[in-house]
């Protein structure tokens, strides 16, 4: 019996469900936590390692940059500069040796890219010079068209910037002209005071080699980076042109780490400061990009943690099974012997509390088995005797006065008297004799039966004896016990007519109650003491009266129903029960 029958769940069951869901709800918060302090480290992980790239590109940076100061110093202290110092005409086309003039600095700025390596590493890109906004010369490391090279240069020499160089003798960076992301060095060379005349050195910075200073861009390949200068200009970046979000970055560029959200996204900022320049390098990146690689990170514990959850509800499952075996054992026999089967019995158990109450449990059922056979069934034997007696109970003196009243009528009458007397008692023979005992018939039939008797009786009281029966017609299909209502009568009779010096009327009533069908036998006759019902024995009792206990046990046996007498000595008696309705 592995199921109940009504569909429900077994206690074993609910208690192994009850079980994994607890432990299911441990492992989950535990796996929570876990995942949670795990995705912090590696959070902070990856933090410290962006913090790590910003700091190793800044260094890189500077000796970019302490190259770039390097190169546009030597470009500004070279034989040609001097000379121009010297001479307000050095650099111009009337002068008879511009042309030699030009190409002898143009020399000069090659052997300091030979000398500070710049062909070699190509950091930078080309230097030019410009005198009073006319631009002299440039010379290059990375080939490109001459046209582009003098638009970008003129494009560059031309914005605002060059206008805000004032002091000679430092270099300032700009920032990239529309259409060119290069990033410039500018250093402004003035002449002597009775001249206004200055040369104007601009030095391109390659990007790659910028790009090749920062560290991280292959493993955060989302990381923005961004070089600020004090006026939170942007000089060079290759991931983003936008004014709006340089401005956004440049609130925080004074705090080493930072959160800022722009357009709906959450960045993280991590900041360095490049002191020898004073420029800032920014490192941003959306959060959720780091998220992306601490998920990709914690995968593997995911997995394990999913592996170990998997393992552990399997293995508590076969535990929970394996424990509460006996109180599903116990559960199946407690549902056999509802079912009537006393003989079950439980196996022995390797706990030892188990196997008490294992033992225990079957010496209670052997006892029930004992007491069902030896006492029950001997009881419901007893009583289905006692049925059949109070069925075959009839009294032979009564037939005998009838047969004598049958006799003397057929002498002292000749009508049709005799013929409904033999009709009526052949009825009423048939009923108490013949019928099949414990036999169910219908109240309709019962009440002829019953009044079969009474039609005998009053054809011996005549007018003393007056009856009436009352039986609504659709009540009359219900079924009871055969002679159920007749010894009811019988007793209303002989014990109502003895020793009457007045007639004496039997109402019947069948009545429809709230549940069940009540019927009432209602007479006016002597009465009786109850009580002696109750407190004689059956050896004392007239045959009547042990119609009556009989008829209420049989009442109480079937119906669990209660038979309801009352009676007051010379006013009558009243006897009723209710039958269930089926």
């Amino acid at each position: 019996m592995n199921k109940k029958k009504d569909g429900k769940r077994t206690i074993q069951q609910n208690m192994i469900l009850k079980t994994v869901i607890l432990l299911s709800c441990i492992i989950v918060l535990l796996g929570i936590s876990i995942i949670a302090n795990e995705y912090n480290r590696v959070y902070k992980i990856n933090i410290e390692k962006i913090n790590a790239y910003t700091n190793e590109t800044a260094r890189n940076l500077e000796e970019a940059f302490e190259f770039v100061s390097n190169t546009i110093v030597l470009a500004a202290t070279e034989t040609s500069v001097l000379e121009w110092c010297k001479d307000p005409s050095y650099f111009e086309e009337k002068n008879e040796n511009y042309v030699f003039n030009r190409n002898r600095y143009k020399e000069e700025l090659k052997k300091v890219f030979n000398y500070s390596s710049a062909w070699n590493n190509r950091g930078i890109a080309y230097i030019s010079v410009f005198e009073n906004d006319k631009l002299l010369l440039y010379t290059y490391t990375v080939p490109k068209k001459d046209i582009i090279i003098e638009r970008h240069l003129q494009e560059v020499y031309d914005s605002e910037q060059i206008n805000n160089i004032y002091n000679t003798g430092l270099y300032y960076f700009l920032s990239p002209v529309p259409k060119d992301d290069t990033m410039y060095a500018a250093l402004k060379i003035a002449a002597p005071k009775e001249r206004e005349s200055n040369l104007i050195i601009l030095l391109g910075i390659n990007n790659d080699a910028i790009e090749n200073t920062y560290e991280g861009k292959i493993e955060y390949d989302t990381m923005l980076t961004l070089i600020l200068d004090e006026d939170n200009k942007n000089l060079y970046s290759r991931d983003m042109q936008d004014d709006e979000f340089i401005k956004q970055v440049a609130k925080y560029k004074d705090v080493n780490e930072s959160i800022f959200f722009y357009k709906g996204v959450e960045y993280e900022c991590i900041t360095k400061n490049i002191k020898t320049v004073n420029l800032s390098l920014v490192n941003v990146i959306p959060k959720n990009s780091i998220n992306k690689m601490v998920l990709k990170e914690l995968t593997i514990i995911l997995y394990m943690i999913s592996l170990v959850f998997l393992i552990s509800i399997i293995v508590v499952f076969c535990m929970s099974k394996r424990n509460t075996q006996f109180i599903k054992d116990l559960d199946d026999a407690m549902e056999a012997i509802k079912d009537e089967n006393y003989a079950i019995r439980l196996k022995p158990y390797s706990n030892k509390a188990e196997n008490d109450l294992s033992e225990t449990f079957n010496n209670m059922t052997m006892k029930m088995e004992k007491l069902i056979n030896e006492e029950y069934k001997s009881k419901i034997l007893y009583q289905e005797l006692e049925l059949e007696m109070i069925q075959q109970q009839v009294n032979p003196h009564f037939l005998f006065n009838i047969l004598t009243i049958i006799q003397i009528k057929a002498k002292m009458l000749q009508d049709d008297t005799i013929y409904h007397m033999l009709k009526a008692l052949s009825g009423f023979l048939r009923a108490s004799l013949y019928s099949e005992k414990n036999a169910r018939i219908p109240i309709g039939k019962e009440l002829e039966y019953t009044e079969f008797y009474l039609y005998l009786q009053k054809q011996r009281f005549e007018e003393q004896l007056q009856y009436s029966i009352s039986l609504p017609e659709h009540l009359g299909k219900y079924e009871l016990p055969r002679l159920t209502i007749e010894p009811l009568v019988e007793n209303s009779v002989i014990h109502g007519m003895n020793n009457l010096n007045r007639s004496m009327e039997i109402k019947i009533k069948v009545e429809e109650a709230e549940h069940a069908i009540r019927i009432e036998v209602c007479d006016n006759g002597i009465g009786f003491d109850v009580e002696s019902l109750h407190t004689d024995d059956c050896h004392s009792l007239k045959r009547e009266k042990i119609g009556l206990r009989n008829t209420g046990t049989r009442l109480q046996l079937l119906y669990n129903s209660e038979l309801h007498i009352e009676s007051k000595i010379g006013e009558g008696t009243i006897i009723w029960f209710e039958l269930p309705k089926y």
